[in-house]
């Protein structure tokens, strides 16, 4: 059962790299790269404005997360928290899959960096990808109330037919639902234990006596996502808010990108653009970062709102995005280095 688990879970990175990597060599053979590298080499030192963004993006999304620890006699400093963040993004935009490697990284990052218990750890990460979540469907109505003209616009372009505001709207709710009742669930209800009972059904016993064995852990983490009701609503709402802002910033760095490139489009339809593109790589999770695919939906959506000459810009766009991601990249695997934790170590403890 492992090594099938195994064979599956190498399989879809392979797909996901391979997808990613054909599509994207796709579309640049729809683009005239000469004209996409002028455009790139004529835009000056103002390029270095296109990484101002995703420090706020990090920043955001590190204090909504520095909101949701429920021990306040606990001291989370705020760097080493960022620095998690820098980290396990790094290897979310690297990895295939790395949605998966990171969240699982995260426990062990806080133990290492702020001697955080394993189990709150887990309960943290945990809450934090509810209240993440449902910011998520705040951002997407967001959107929608913003953008509306512009989705319903560009919505036979993009998608074949009428109502893309609504399927977005719709899709908000549930994030929403889903979510926030999770949220819920994960601070009143034993979570934990509920799972581990459910595993204990599984007809396979290697895995049955791995369960026993880690028993007490799972009750560990329910005792921690208790502690999480403590919070209260108000916490809550600010974290949510927090990481609301975190996703708008995402926004923010495509208007900037594109403003740097000379397009004029108004921020409300870069954000109905956006929110739409940023829930697709959620949901490809596979493809790492969401190469080709996510890229292909900027060059829809530039031709869509009427931008000139949509395949050069979108070559650009995609080029300065990349070369930004890369950046950040090589900056979240430096500070892993130079704090001392290697990635082979941290990878035996989560195998």
């Amino acid at each position: 059962m492992v090594e099938t688990r195994k064979y599956w879970s190498v399989a879809l990175k392979i797909i996901g790299v391979l997808v990613g990597a054909g599509l994207l060599t796709y579309l640049f053979t729809k683009i005239d790269t000469e004209k996409t590298f002028q455009l790139i080499t004529g835009i000056g030192i103002s390029v270095g404005l296109i990484f101002i963004p995703y420090i706020l993006v990090s920043a955001f999304d590190t204090v909504g997360w520095k909101i949701v620890f429920p021990n306040p006699k606990r001291a989370i400093l705020f760097q080493k928290l960022l620095s998690i963040r820098f980290i396990t993004e790094a290897m979310l935009m690297s990895i295939p899959a790395g949605v998966a490697v990171a969240e699982s990284m995260k426990p062990l990052l806080l133990k290492k960096y702020l001697q955080i218990p394993a189990s709150e750890g887990v309960a943290s990460v945990a809450v934090k990808k509810m209240l993440f979540g449902a910011a998520q469907g705040v951002y997407l109505i967001l959107s929608v109330a913003f953008g509306f003209y512009w989705m319903q616009a560009s919505s036979k372009s993009v998608i074949g037919m009428d109502g893309l505001p609504w399927m977005i709207l719709g899709v908000s709710v549930v994030l929403i639902v889903f979510f926030g009742v999770g949220t819920y669930a994960f601070v009143n209800g034993a979570i934990a234990r509920r799972l581990h009972s459910l595993l204990l059904r599984v007809p396979f016993s290697p895995l049955r006596s791995l369960l026993l064995r880690q028993e007490e852990k799972f009750v560990e983490v329910d005792a921690q996502l208790k502690e999480f009701n403590s919070l209260g609503s108000g916490k809550m709402v600010y974290a949510t808010l927090a990481f609301t802002l975190s996703w708008l910033m995402e926004a923010v760095e495509t208007f900037v990108i594109l403003w740097v490139l000379g397009v004029d489009l108004s921020f409300a339809q870069v954000l109905a653009f956006e929110t739409i593109l940023s829930f697709v790589r959620s949901l490809i999770f596979f493809v790492p970062a969401g190469l080709g695919v996510q890229d292909l939906g900027y060059v829809a959506f530039f031709t869509a709102l009427g931008v000139p000459d949509p395949m050069t810009i979108g070559g650009a766009f995609i080029l300065l995005k990349r070369f930004k991601e890369l950046i950040w990249i090589i900056i979240g695997y430096l500070i892993l280095f130079v704090s001392g934790v290697r990635l082979k170590e941290m990878t035996v403890q989560t195998s």
